[in-house]
């Protein structure tokens, strides 16, 4: 795998992430962007557990036919640029009774309640994707992107209006690196949609007062050549009800409830500043190549992400210049649907169990399903809620049931 005025603590976060400094892209002219689900480029510096997880195969699709497509999604750079290119979303769900009679939340809310009765949970039905960006000197060190342009097309696959839909699309950038952005969201507001459009457009004036009132080139403060890893911006996704027993499709996003993201070049164009003459055009690569071993669709297909950065069909004077695969991939997946068929069943007690055996093992996909008290990783207190799961799970057909 936009407008920004973060609140107090997310400008730290934003500014923080500045001062990791993490291995730059393999294949770079000079601007790198992608998306990753870790709040922090610490984290992506230093991958853990589940991302630097990618030896196991696992069920990442849906059925077709009769058949279960099964797949294996490797992690190309141990966990890092490119590994985190994968968000998981839950639907909103009915009443998780165990949480009850001190609250009426939905299994969607993932926490636990202690002895005095107390609930502590978090909204799984609200993520967040997160916007890198690797800044490399062409000609200078002391040039900087002058001009972001970018849109963010995010799109479901599958059969329109089926399966589980994003409800909601927000975003923000780091209003820190820019003397002046805007950004919108398509469409605003809340309402399930298919798909949704983010236009972004920042700017940075590296001129400062020089003393006297003379103009002098600075470009401090802005996306200057770097070592560090920056993160520029963050796309806030709140998921729909959940739609039980609608089969799943094919990851990377080609089925039901799997939405791809992709940035393309918009009217503002993508420029680079230099204090003296310097090459052009600026030609930003968007996202990571994620190689494909197999067939998709059929049984046995290898994903393998974080191979490189994927280079644009254009360049950022060219409007629409975009990358031929999804920069990210958001799935809405119910937890505890470990055989992907829409439902929560029998059919899924030995993913989880599995999942159980492995704790901190686990993989990204199988460590969402199964990691139902917010412990962090799948171990013995998620079994309870599983249960739970089993015995009470039902779709929304009223969103208000879902709370």
């Amino acid at each position: 795998m936009k407008k920004f005025g973060y609140i107090c603590a997310g400008l730290a976060v934003a500014l923080a992430a500045q001062t990791a400094r993490a291995q730059g892209p393999s294949a770079n002219t000079g601007l790198s962007i992608f998306y990753d689900a870790r709040s922090t480029a610490a984290s992506i510096v230093a991958p853990a557990s589940p991302y630097t997880n990618g030896t196991a195969a696992q069920v990442v699709g849906g059925k077709t036919g009769t058949t279960l497509i099964q797949a294996q999604i490797n992690r190309g750079n141990n966990g890092g640029v490119g590994d985190g290119s994968y968000l998981y979303i839950n639907p909103r769900q009915p009443v998780n009774p165990l949480f009850q009679p001190t609250v009426n939340l939905g299994f969607h809310w993932i926490g636990s309640k202690n002895k005095a009765g107390v609930v502590t949970a978090v909204d799984s039905s609200k993520q967040t994707l997160y916007k890198y960006a690797f800044v490399t000197q062409r000609a200078a060190a002391t040039e900087v992107i002058a001009a972001l342009g970018l849109d963010v097309d995010i799109v479901k696959g599958g059969t329109a209006g089926a399966g589980n839909r994003l409800e909601q699309v927000t975003a923000s950038a780091n209003g820190s690196l820019w003397n002046g952005n805007n950004l919108t969201v398509t469409p605003p507001g809340v309402g399930e949609s298919d798909s949704f459009a983010i236009s972004t457009k920042a700017v940075k004036v590296p001129v400062a007062d020089g003393g006297g009132g003379t103009p002098v080139y600075n470009a401090a403060g802005g996306l200057v050549p770097s070592a560090n890893l920056y993160q520029i911006g963050q796309i806030n996704l709140t998921a729909g009800v959940w739609k039980k027993n609608v089969a799943f499709g094919n990851i990377p996003g080609e089925g039901n409830g799997v939405y791809t993201v992709k940035d393309k070049v918009n009217n503002l164009l993508v420029t680079r500043v230099y204090p003296a003459t310097g090459p052009s055009p600026e030609v930003p690569d968007f996202g990571h190549v994620t190689t494909v071993t197999g067939t998709p669709g059929t049984v046995g297909v290898v994903y393998t992400t974080g191979t490189a950065p994927e280079a644009s069909s254009g360049n950022g004077l060219t409007i629409g210049s975009t990358s031929a695969q999804a920069d990210a991939v958001i799935v809405i997946q119910a937890k505890g649907d470990y055989n992907n068929n829409g439902a929560i069943e029998n059919g899924d007690i030995a993913g989880f169990n599995a999942a159980v055996g492995l704790g901190l093992a686990n993989r990204i996909r199988e460590t969402w399903l199964g990691e139902l008290n917010n412990a962090g990783g799948v171990e013995n207190g998620d079994i309870a809620f599983f249960n739970a799961l089993l015995a009470n799970a039902a779709d929304c057909t009223v969103p208000a049931n879902c709370p």
